[in-house]
Order: structure tokens, then C-alpha cells, then sequence
């Protein structure tokens, strides 16, 4: 710092010795040799450091954290770990929101998963967590479809193939986000087949005098029984498949008397299982629950089938009560969105044709055991069976079974036709057996 100061005088001795020239060319000539003596002081205060050491003053632990934050937050960039610590935080937050039946916001994940303006990695940390849900837990978060993308279902037939397969990324997205299974259908029926020693470790579990619980318990890997109901997962998958063959709605008058065929009335009460804290729920409690959860979708319609937020034909918005003509609104069911993400219209399609085909198949093998069974009490009760030449609606057991898949394409023909359209697929199910 000596020398700087002595270059510093020296400079300024020169300066003051040069009268000559313009007042321009002093000014210029000022000015380079001020440059010039910045230069020599940064120079010599380089010197200087190289004389004593080279020691630089470390910055604090503290200093150090609050420049990492405000660099993080400004470019938005987060290290590997960070990207999977904060992927841990939306796994955790997925799940818990599951257990609850509710949607997962956007905004929720911004406030709770990436707050400090981080909310740009949002596409790099879902899809590190979307890979812990997939390979750890058979699961995955999907996006909830909106009210305009359901309405028009049926419509186009490659919007129903995309329309879960591959979401569009659209300034209507709804950033609403619900968990669902990855498993594959094949796996999912091995699961749950019964096993007799995991039957027999759960019951040393539960006390003798305990029947009802001891009695649900199944033995499968799954163990749906411990989670949920079957006889209302039941329920729901009927009122499904009730809504998408009248067309993809159905009024609530059609559904619950539609409902009584299956010998459940609005008072009806469900069996839950014995280890659920909820109490049993009747059918008219079921399907409020079921339209909170998103799993049906309640809409009032008028007779003319306008829905009272829509507009009327000459553009005025119709409200909820009674137009000038005194008119009563009506309820209508629609799937949900949850129902849309979670279960698909194909799947139902294909639950109703299965079951159609196994009732078929059934009725015409008891039609040939009968006839064998009627000729060979005729003949002296000579067993023709096995010969292959017994023939009931065009064929033997075996030929049956081999028609029961062409009846079953017939059966998902129908349905399709009366749903009004395409049907849509979910990554789920049918994507993966496709």
C-alpha cells in the first residue's frame, strides 16, 4: 500500500507539471492516465497480498448459506439431492392426501414440497417422485380431467384414446392430482388369489371370540379387506357401469330404481370392515360420499336437459330455482373425475362384458349337461358325454368356451354403442394389456 500511495503523488505531480495542449486534450490525457494508475494500484494491491501470505479472509458459515439460498432462488436450480429430498416430501404428501380421498393441488405442492420460489423445478421433481410411487409403492400421480374435457367424451374418438393416456398440458388444467394403481391387471388378480399359510398367520392375529373379523379375513396378498369395503367398491362399480351404458348420465329417479334390481334401496345399509373407524353407510349417504370423494359428478338439469350454469338459448344464464314456467329441476349422475383417472370407461366395459360372457357361457354348458344328461336316461344310461357329437345352440363344452371371446367382443360392441361413443383407457389397465 506504500508504493500505490507513492505512485498515487507521483502521477498527480505529472499531471499538474503538463499545462500544455487544449482543455480536450487535457481532459482525454487526465483521464488515461487516471485508467492507467487504477490499473498500477490493483496491481501492487496484488503484490501486496502475495507479500504477506497470500491469505484471503473465508467467508462465514452463515455468509455461505444465505448466498447458496438466494443463488437457488434466483436460478431456480436445484442439486440432485435436493431434487430427491424434495421428491421424498411429494411422496409423502401424495400418500397422505390418498388416505384422506382428496385431490392433490398444485398449489399445495408450491406452498409444502417447493416453496422459496423453486416452484420451476416442479417438472423435475415429479417425475423423480412419480419414479419412487412406481417402482416402490405400484402407483402413480395422474392429473384430474376437467368439466369441458368430460362433456365432451364421445365426441372425438382420438380425444377419448389421449385423453388419459396423454394429458395436454392446457391453460384449463385443472393441477389437480390424484394417486392410482400401476399394476398390472394379471398381477393384480395373482395377488389377490387366497394363500392358506397367509390365512392361517393373519388369524393367529386375531382373537376366537372376535367373529366378524376373523370371518373377513381373505389371505391375499392385497388385503383389500383390511382397507376398504368390498360390498360398497362393489356398489360403486355397479352405479358405473348404470351411468356409462344410459349414455354417460342418468337420472337419479333411473338410478335408484335401477338399484333395486340388485335389492339395494336409499335406506340400505353397507357392511364396513371391522377394523374401519367409519360407521356403516346407507345408499343415500353412499353417493354423497361418492360425489365428494369426485367419484360421481351431481348435476340439476331441467326438463329440456340444460343444466342451470349453462346458457339458455337466447345467452341468459339460467339459476338454480324454478324458471317462469314453474319448472322443477332434476338430478342427474355423471362419472367424476377421479372415477375417470382411477377406473377408465373401457375397464367398466370390460368388467360388464366379462361377466356377461361367464353368464352365457354358463347357461349353455347347463343346456348340454341337461340334454346328456336326458339322453342318456333314455338310452339305459349310456354316458355319451365326452363323445364331442352333443350339440346345444351350436356346439359341444369346449366349442362354447372357444365362442364365449366372440360374445364378448359382441357384448363391448353394444356397450360401446349405447355409451355414445369411444370409451377412454387409462395407462392403468388397458394401455398395458395394449
Amino acid at each position: 500500500m506504500v508504493r500505490s500511495t507513492q505512485s498515487q503523488s507521483q502521477s498527480a505531480s505529472q499531471r499538474s507539471q503538463r499545462g500544455y495542449g487544449s482543455a480536450s486534450q487535457r481532459r482525454r490525457r487526465v483521464a488515461e492516465e487516471e485508467e492507467s494508475d487504477e490499473d498500477a494500484v490493483m496491481e501492487e494491491e496484488e503484490d501486496d497480498d502475495d507479500d504477506e501470505g497470500g491469505v484471503e479472509e473465508q467467508p462465514s458459515a452463515t455468509q455461505t448459506a444465505k448466498k447458496g439460498k438466494k443463488a437457488a432462488s434466483g436460478s431456480g436450480t436445484m442439486g440432485t439431492e435436493e431434487v430427491r429430498r424434495c421428491a421424498a416430501d411429494l411422496v409423502r404428501l401424495a400418500i397422505f392426501t390418498e388416505q384422506k380421498r382428496t385431490s392433490l393441488r398444485r398449489t399445495d405442492i408450491n406452498s409444502k414440497v417447493l416453496p422459496d420460489g423453486r416452484s420451476r423445478q416442479f417438472p423435475t421433481v415429479f417425475q423423480e417422485a412419480q419414479k419412487i410411487l412406481r417402482s416402490v409403492f405400484g402407483m402413480e400421480l395422474v392429473e384430474l380431467m376437467n368439466r369441458q374435457e368430460m362433456e365432451k367424451l364421445g365426441d372425438d374418438k382420438t380425444a377419448n384414446e389421449n385423453a388419459l393416456v396423454a394429458k395436454k398440458k392446457t391453460g384449463s388444467s385443472t393441477r389437480n392430482y390424484v394417486l392410482r394403481s400401476c399394476l398390472h391387471p394379471k398381477l393384480v388378480h395373482a395377488a389377490h388369489k387366497p394363500i392358506a399359510a397367509l390365512k392361517d398367520a393373519e388369524l393367529e392375529k386375531i382373537p376366537e371370540d372376535q367373529d366378524l373379523r376373523r370371518s373377513e379375513v381373505h389371505g391375499s396378498l392385497l388385503g383389500w379387506e383390511n382397507t376398504e369395503s368390498i360390498e360398497l367398491a362393489g356398489v360403486l362399480q355397479i352405479v358405473l357401469c348404470l351411468i356409462l351404458v344410459n349414455g354417460r348420465s342418468i337420472p337419479d329417479a333411473q338410478l335408484r330404481n335401477q338399484m333395486k334390481n340388485f335389492f339395494v334401496h336409499p335406506k340400505t345399509n353397507f357392511r364396513v370392515p371391522g377394523s374401519s373407524p367409519n360407521k356403516a353407510p346407507t345408499f343415500e349417504e353412499y353417493l354423497g360420499i361418492l360425489h365428494n370423494q369426485g367419484y360421481l359428478q351431481r348435476n340439476q338439469v331441467s326438463a329440456n336437459g340444460i343444466m342451470p350454469s349453462q346458457p339458455a338459448a337466447g345467452g341468459r344464464r339460467k339459476s338454480g330455482r324454478r324458471g317462469d314456467d314453474d319448472e322443477e329441476l332434476a338430478v342427474e349422475w355423471k362419472w367424476g373425475a377421479r372415477a375417470h383417472a382411477e377406473i377408465s370407461e373401457m375397464s367398466v366395459a370390460n368388467f360388464m362384458a366379462d361377466f356377461m360372457k361367464e353368464r352365457w357361457i354358463h347357461e349353455q354348458t347347463s343346456m348340454i349337461e341337461e340334454e346328456e344328461l336326458e339322453d342318456g336316461q333314455e338310452e339305459g344310461g349310456s354316458n355319451r358325454r365326452g363323445g364331442g357329437n352333443n350339440r346345444s345352440g351350436g356346439g359341444t363344452i369346449e366349442e362354447i368356451r372357444k365362442k364365449g371371446d366372440g360374445f364378448h367382443k359382441r357384448c363391448l360392441k353394444d356397450i360401446i354403442r349405447d355409451a355414445g361413443g369411444d370409451l377412454t383407457v387409462s395407462t392403468a389397465s388397458e394401455a398395458q394389456e395394449g
